[in-house]
């Protein structure tokens, strides 16, 4: 049987190249089939220069609470990087970032928010976007 994704909320948009001239360089190279990657390390060190691609590149804060006020007041005690992660969609796309929302419902159990066996809730993210 195969197993599922995790349900997640998915953050998608045009991409944040880091260095324009270099990402037109190495598309040019994808298509003419002139790339050379060893390895994938090389190419994940390739796409840190070319993309954003840390969470922390996106956001600068983000924030959980079942009303705005308890999440505004929240702003600083939610690290990115243990909710959020980037995906790689194409080379043209660039990068989602994903939002764990079974980690969502944790951090919303342990604040005293929820009880741990509901299944359906609403609550509030905010999302503080770092942009240029």
């Amino acid at each position: 049987m195969p197993r599922h994704a995790p349900p997640h909320l998915a953050i998608c948009r045009e991409t944040f190249y880091k260095n324009i001239s270099q990402y037109k360089d190495f598309t040019q190279s994808v298509y003419n089939g002139s790339l050379t990657l060893e390895n994938f390390t090389e190419l994940d060190k390739t796409l840190d220069i070319l993309f954003y691609t840390k969470p922390k590149d996106w956001l600068m804060y983000i924030s959980f609470g079942t009303d705005y006020p308890t999440a505004l007041a929240r702003m600083t005690e939610v690290n990115v990087d243990d909710f959020v992660t980037t995906e790689l969609v194409d080379f043209t796309f660039g990068f989602c970032a994903d939002i764990d929302l079974h980690k969502v419902k944790g951090y919303l159990v342990s604040k005293g928010d929820l009880e741990p066996n509901v299944i359906h809730f609403d609550f509030m993210a905010l999302l503080w976007l770092r942009v240029s």
